[in-house]
């Protein structure tokens, strides 16, 4: 149980089978309209029984924060690129793609009808997830203590 809850809450590394979603804006979209599509892929994948998530190399826990700020979307309080995403989630792959497809009516396909992005995604085998970083979930902690 204790390492389900750790798993759960970003504090280990996770391996396993998933998949892999990459994004790359084609155009300028909207800094709220990036925000929602990352928020409901995040979404549809955690719906889908995901293991573990990660944008950009971030481990997105129940702190986690994304925001569009600028040209940048920060992560964990991290500033990442806001062109290309990369997002990796562990899970059973066909229940984390049908969550994300829906039938053609998911957030990728979504993305792809707005034409502003390329989407791709694939199946993956022993995907690493690593543990979000101490720190993270103390200025989590903090913040919401505020």
């Amino acid at each position: 149980e204790l390492n389900k809850i750790k798993m759960f809450c970003g504090t280990t590394k996770v391996t396993g089978d998933g998949i892999y979603i990459s994004i790359v804006l084609q155009e300028e979209m909207y800094p709220s309209t990036l925000q929602r599509h990352l928020l409901t892929i995040i979404n549809e994948l955690k719906a889908s029984t995901a293991q573990a998530i990660s944008i950009n190399g971030e481990r997105i826990t129940a702190m986690t924060e994304i925001r569009v700020v600028g040209n940048y979307v920060v992560i964990n309080g991290r500033q990442t690129e806001a062109q290309k995403f990369e997002i990796y989630a562990i899970g059973q792959p066909q229940a984390l793609l049908s969550g994300v497809l829906l039938s053609g009516n998911g957030p990728l396909a979504n993305l792809k009808n707005e034409n502003t992005c390329e989407v791709t995604y694939t199946t993956l085998s022993d995907i690493i997830i690593d543990a979000c970083k101490p720190q993270d979930i103390v200025t989590g902690l903090l913040q919401n203590a505020e």
